[in-house]
């Protein structure tokens, strides 16, 4: 923990040498995942540890709901099941796999099968096997 700290003050430094300025409240941390974290002055500001991660999974299980919509539409201009699967890698897949090993431990099973029901209906979208979201 005392690295992180150590490395924080260093980026703070150099930004303030470098006449760069952090803006605090755009910054996002992960410090702990189970509670709270020790709190870092980033130039005179507080940053707390606290990690909000109860609605990742949430967020994720929508977007990629909202872009299967256009893969979908893909799907009905003929297009070949290689580009569909390149569209799902590209454009569905990396939202569903944005930061997973950050929050897909604390998310529950309810949220796992949300995801897996996402990968089930790109598979039959497409015609062929994806790997699960339990695999990762």
């Amino acid at each position: 923990m005392w690295n992180v700290l150590i490395e924080v003050n260093r980026l703070s430094e150099w930004c303030k040498v470098n006449n760069l300025l952090l803006n605090i409240f755009k910054t996002k941390e992960l410090w702990d995942l189970c509670g709270e974290g020790p709190s870092v002055q980033v130039s005179g500001h507080g940053v707390g540890g606290q990690a909000n991660l109860e609605h990742q999974h949430q967020g994720a299980a929508e977007e990629a709901q909202q872009r299967l919509y256009f893969l979908r539409i893909l799907q009905k201009n003929c297009l070949p099941s290689d580009l569909l699967q390149a569209f799902y890698h590209c454009s569905i897949e990396s939202v569903l796999t944005y930061s997973l090993c950050v929050w897909y431990g604390s998310s529950t099973s309810s949220d796992k099968k949300a995801l897996q029901r996402i990968v089930r209906a790109t598979e039959r979208t497409i015609g062929c096997p994806l790997p699960t979201m339990c695999n990762r």
